[in-house]
Order: structure tokens, then C-alpha cells, then sequence
């Protein structure tokens, strides 16, 4: 099962951006969309989600807030193919309107669009939301 999020953005100019293009790369000085998931209200084992108007994507779990005794990223930027990582089946577009990505002659880009639909089962994982449904399951 998943869930879809669709969520239009206003940039204010991407003439000189986005140019990051490798998957869970560094991307918050791109000009992003980001989306912050904390299932269990914990503040611990929050995901992340961000994607510019490339589509270039990074997922993420953090322990704990940053500078809350945590902010340990998992990830498959950090660990490779055993970090953690919600695609597949994550999934997202990105739509350019009105000019284009990093080319002035072709006008100001105004806007970008990104729709995206999150895995609901990897939104849970390491959570006291997917413990109690492992209980419960039992």
C-alpha cells in the first residue's frame, strides 16, 4: 500500500539551479521540496524526503534531531546498499513550468511542480508505530 502527496511549490528563480543529479546526494542547498515524517511523534527515527526540481532524490532516517544527542543519518548515501532507503517503491515526478532548468535564454523558471507517493509500510520502520504493529500482529 502507499500513499501519494502532491504538493505544488513556488521557486522564485531556478536559473542558477538545481545542479545536483546523483541520488541522495546532499540536496537542501538545491532549491528543494522537502517532507519530514515522524509517525510516532517521537521526534526519533524521523524520515526525510527531498527531491529538487531535477528529480534528483535523498532519503533518509534520522535517530534523533539534529543536535539532540543524534542526528545519525542512515542511508544508502551513507552505508551504500545496506543503509536505508524508502525506492523503490518510493516514487516522484517533477514538472517544470514556464522556461527552462539552468537555460536564462529560455526565460525565468516561475515554478515546479513535484508529486510523489511515499511507502506507507517504510514510513513505520524502526518506530514504537511499527513495534505495536508487530505486537499486535502476534
Amino acid at each position: 500500500m502507499r500513499t501519494g502527496c502532491t504538493s505544488p511549490r513556488r521557486c522564485r528563480s531556478l536559473k542558477f539551479g538545481p545542479i545536483l543529479t546523483r541520488k541522495n546526494a546532499v540536496i537542501f542547498a538545491d532549491n528543494d521540496f522537502e517532507i519530514f515524517v515522524d509517525v510516532d511523534g517521537s521526534t526519533h527515527g524521523y524520515k526525510e524526503f527531498e527531491v529538487n526540481a531535477r528529480n534528483t532524490t535523498w532519503d533518509l532516517i534520522l535517530n534523533a534531531p539534529y543536535g539532540f544527542d543524534g542526528g545519525f543519518e542512515n542511508s544508502s548515501r551513507v552505508f551504500g546498499r545496506g543503509g536505508w532507503s524508502m525506492t523503490p517503491p518510493l516514487v516522484s515526478a517533477v514538472h517544470v513550468e514556464e522556461g527552462r532548468l539552468n537555460d536564462p535564454t529560455a526565460g525565468e523558471t516561475k515554478r515546479w511542480t513535484v508529486e510523489m507517493a511515499l511507502p506507507v509500510a517504510l514510513l513505520s520502520f524502526n518506530t514504537s508505530a511499527a513495534a505495536a504493529a508487530a505486537t499486535d500482529s502476534h
